[in-house]
């Protein structure tokens, strides 16, 4: 078998323990250096993510910048909850096909009992929340 000769490396192996031992800290160094800017940078990212439900049962708030009026989905009835669960009291219902009540998006939902709920502004100023399911976000603000 022919040995390979490889000049930095022959190099290396003539160097001091010691003087070894700096190099190849300083090469560890390196690389872990650079996986941590590798992950930081992917944490960072702002490309678009799927929106997925918590694993660990939790509610998980997501934070909309955009202010948004909610209408109810024509074969909905829409019930305003106090907090954002099916057992909570309602503070409001609105028929299906309702357009005379106006809920404001406040920007903010939460995951609970396998829905997505957004908080709301009623027309009387007090706050509620509402299940993803029977409303529509209206991005058109008139």
């Amino acid at each position: 078998m022919s040995k390979i000769n490889i000049p930095l490396l022959d190099k290396f192996k003539k160097l001091d323990w010691k003087k070894q031992q700096k190099i190849m800290l300083s090469i560890l160094g390196g690389i872990l250096l650079l996986i941590f800017l590798i992950a930081a940078l992917s944490l960072c990212s702002s490309g678009t993510e799927e929106e997925q439900a918590p694993e660990n049962g939790e509610d998980e708030i997501v934070v909309v910048q955009d202010i948004y009026f909610i209408t109810a989905h024509q074969n909905s009835n829409i019930n305003v909850r106090k907090e954002p669960s099916r057992n909570s009291d309602r503070v409001l219902s609105i028929l299906a096909g309702d357009t005379s009540v106006r809920l404001k998006f406040l920007g903010e939902s939460t995951f609970n009992e396998d829905y997505y709920w957004h908080q709301v502004s009623l027309p009387d100023g007090s706050v509620g929340w509402v299940r993803e399911d029977v409303v529509i976000i209206d991005e058109t603000d008139e």
